[in-house]
């Protein structure tokens, strides 16, 4: 199966997406303000590419969010909070977009802090009307120009039901606007939605070859809701490439065959005994003007830093100009310790040499645990919930026969939802009937039946783990080469966190009455510690323990956050990627419950390793800046 996508859309690792939440604030005013405008003509040669425009917005210097370059054009908005009037779009970076907690902008790669272009409806105080929100390039000049583009990147996640994204071109200087399709000779305006990545998005501007007076506008409807937002970078405007070779993304798992045995995707945490070898599915795209013939994909892997192998993609594919397509690739490699998985995918072809090196290059990362399996994305985004007794689920492959202690969920609730009550269950996934809907069998095995308190309610940007032992004596056996729906069973007073957001149907809702799929994430995880089920937990000399950094990727306030049924001193300590030692504390006090343990402040952009040795256990966590 061959999945044909036809707007290019390149896309580099990061963080998170999330659905639509149920709480909605509507909005109805918008003010638009002109400012005064600058004519653009080409200063650029590349080669033989005339290059007329070119922003990453880096360069500017004030507080963020601050104000857009003086030589582009933003429309003024209404701050609902005041009634005053606001810029549509500023200058924010992945923390200061993040303020309120609901719009996780992720890093545009895995080590630059980033500067963009955004119109965003989450930070406090801006409950804006951006029904209409837009930017505006300064006037360019084409004269003597032709097969021109416009390459820039977005983050267009569409989140609590925000509405579309274009473009639209002026002839005239600004005075008229025209939305342009994102495919030659199509119809189709909006761009492509992406609630995981950044994406690199080409648009052809051929019709507009030659002519002067040109103007550029990013426009884009929070659709009426709240804490909704969407972002622009790197813009260039030249001459197309005639060769140009892209690598949109990569993800875990055979898109070719997305069961047990290719791996369903969207794990950010496998337990070590439940790994297979490595599959990818690498997302490629031409950005030329040249057909690309026989193009392939050459990836690699990396276990904690160290190349674990070459391998290359099982077939190849022709793409045509601004054509898109899937190649899976297959790896001889079994992730052998605990820490992270690295892949990259690079394409290559036969036909051409590619001029663009810069865009030829994807990455993804997953860890791989001692005892969790999640597809979370670890940092609660948003909840849902349901007016009568609900399920949420996902989706989780057994390669090799174990023993599950726990199934794990975070919660929210209002003040009168305490004493809630909550359950896991698991259920034996057979695929799907004629009607598209899972068909389960009830394996027996479920959690104690909990009532929630206070210390269990998170908010947005926190990760508080309810941990729900299963009945069985220790724990659940689940078969290799069978895969499970992993559920907790809610009661109305309580919402399941989301974190993440699904390509393939890994997570499930049961609304009382049937079961759907639904895009984002549940929070709900499998823990292979078979210690965690009942009649082994009144063990209190048992090490049960967790830990992880929250917010991941991590900002100035990020914590490393530890769960313990028990307390006593361990060891810790943080290492770079070079394996430098950036902290050390060898007589850390855990508490029962929950300790906080503080970053270093002043870290570098980079990846760093978390280990813990306590009460005999070795706990490590990745996390990145």
């Amino acid at each position: 199966m061959k999945k044909f996508l036809f707007v290019l859309s390149a896309i580099f690792i990061g963080g998170s997406s999330f659905g639509q939440n149920k709480h909605i604030m509507k909005k109805e005013h918008m003010s638009p303000m002109m400012g005064q405008r600058q004519s653009f003509h080409p200063t650029t040669a590349s080669g033989n590419r005339v290059v007329v425009l070119q922003e990453n917005f880096e360069g500017v210097m004030d507080a963020l969010p601050a104000a857009i370059p003086n030589t582009w054009m933003t429309n003024m908005v209404t701050d609902n909070t005041d009634i005053t009037e606001t810029a549509a779009f500023k200058i924010f970076d992945a923390e200061t977009a993040n303020t309120g907690g609901y719009w996780p902008v992720p890093e545009i790669s895995m080590t630059d802090a980033n500067k963009f272009a955004a119109a965003n409806d989450d930070p406090a105080p801006c409950d804006c009307d951006l029904s209409n929100a837009w930017l505006e390039t300064p006037i360019l000049d084409f004269t003597g120009l032709t097969n021109m583009a416009l390459y820039f990147d977005i983050f267009h996640d569409q989140n609590f039901g925000g509405g579309d994204a274009e473009v639209a071109v002026s002839t005239d200087g600004g005075v008229t606007f025209s939305v342009v399709p994102v495919v030659l000779n199509d119809t189709n305006t909006a761009l492509n939605i992406d609630e995981q990545f950044w994406q690199s998005v080409i648009i052809p501007l051929y019709q507009f070859d030659n002519m002067s007076n040109i103007q550029i506008r990013f426009q884009w409807s929070d659709n009426g809701e709240w804490a909704s937002g969407y972002a622009v970078d790197n813009v260039v405007v030249q001459e197309m490439m005639a060769n140009d070779l892209v690598a949109n993304k990569v993800v875990f798992g055979n898109w070719d065959n997305p069961t047990v045995e290719g791996g369903l995707l969207d794990y950010k945490q496998i337990p070590l005994n439940q790994v297979s070898p490595i599959q990818v599915t690498a997302v490629i795209g031409n950005g030329g003007i040249n057909e690309a013939e026989a193009v392939s994909v050459l990836c690699s892997v990396t276990q904690n830093l160290v190349l674990a192998e070459y391998f290359g993609s099982a077939g190849s594919t022709i793409l045509p100009s601004l054509g898109k397509d899937t190649l899976v690739a297959f790896s001889n490699f079994t992730p052998t310790e605990l820490g992270d998985i690295m892949i990259t995918a690079t394409p290559i072809s036969d036909s051409l040499v590619d001029e663009n090196p810069a865009n030829d290059m994807a990455v993804n990362s997953m860890e791989i645990t001692e005892f969790v399996y999640g597809r979370d994305n670890g940092i609660c985004q948003l909840f849902y919930g349901n007016s009568t007794n609900y399920e949420f689920a996902n989706l989780y492959d057994i390669q090799t026969e174990d023993q599950f202690g726990a199934i794990e969920v975070a919660l929210r609730f209002a003040a009168g939802g305490e004493g809630s009550l909550i359950k896991g269950l698991i259920y034996e996934f057979q695929g799907l009937d004629a009607a598209g809907a899972p068909v389960l069998v009830d394996t027996g095995f479920e959690t104690i039946e909990y009532a929630v308190t206070t210390e269990d309610d998170n908010i947005a940007g926190e990760s508080k783990i309810i941990t729900l032992p299963i009945l069985a004596t220790g724990g659940a056996t689940l078969e290799a080469g069978k895969t499970y729906l992993v559920s907790v069973l809610s009661t109305a007073e309580t919402d399941i966190a989301v974190s993440g957001f699904n390509t393939w149907p890994g997570s499930w809702f049961h609304d009382g009455t049937s079961w759907g799929w639904t895009y984002g994430i549940p929070m709900v995880r499998l823990n292979s510690d078979e210690s965690l089920a009942v009649g082994v937990m009144e063990n209190e000399g048992m090490n049960i323990a967790q830990m992880q950094v929250v917010p991941n990727p991590a900002m100035d306030h990020s914590q490393i956050q530890i769960q313990s049924n028990i307390g006593g001193m361990a060891a810790i300590q943080i290492s770079n990627a070079l394996g430098q030692k950036i902290m050390i504390n060898d007589y850390l006090a855990i508490s029962k419950g929950q300790t906080l343990v503080s970053l270093p402040q002043g870290l570098s952009n980079g990846i760093y390793h978390v280990s813990m040795n306590f009460n005999g256990k070795q706990f490590t966590s990745t996390f990145v800046k």
